[in-house]
């Protein structure tokens, strides 16, 4: 058997597929990491 790698780079530049919303990067802060 022999593997394939599919994958594919992503980023916000990516299209969207047809009727779909286009992608969204957003940045979470959480608190507990932080130590706030």
């Amino acid at each position: 058997m022999k593997l394939v790698d599919l994958t594919q780079p992503w980023s916000v530049l990516t299209p969207p597929w047809p009727t779909y919303t286009a992608p969204s990067v957003k940045f979470i802060k959480r608190l507990a990491e932080h130590k706030v």
